[in-house]
C-alpha cells in the first residue's frame, strides 16, 4: 500500500518530519542544524588534511599533463588579452 502526502511548504515538510521522529519542529531543526554542522566539519577536516591538499597550479598540471602538445599549439597566443573577442565575439583590441 502506498500513500502520497503533498507538502506545500517547507513548514509542513518540517512538521511532519518532526512528527515521524517524535520530536517538535524545533528540536527535529536542532538535530538537522547539528547534523549539518558535522557533515560541513567532517567535509572541512578532509580538505584540510595535509595528504590531501595540493597547490592549484599542481592539480591544473596533472589535468593538462593528458592534452596534447598539436592541441596546445592550436589556442591563439592572445587569448588572454583578447579573451572577449574569443568567447563573445567582440571585435580585437
Amino acid at each position: 500500500m502506498t500513500i502520497t502526502i503533498e507538502l506545500s511548504s517547507p513548514d509542513e515538510v518540517a512538521a511532519f518530519e518532526a512528527a515521524a521522529e517524535g520530536l517538535s519542529v524545533e528540536n527535529w531543526l536542532r538535530k538537522v542544524a547539528r547534523e549539518q554542522a558535522r557533515a560541513a566539519a567532517s567535509v572541512a577536516a578532509e580538505l584540510r588534511s595535509a595528504d590531501d591538499y595540493r597547490p592549484i597550479s599542481q592539480v591544473i598540471a596533472e589535468i593538462m599533463s593528458d592534452v596534447p602538445a598539436e592541441e596546445f599549439a592550436k589556442l591563439p597566443r592572445d587569448g588572454a588579452s583578447q579573451i572577449d573577442h574569443y568567447i563573445y565575439g567582440h571585435p580585437k583590441k
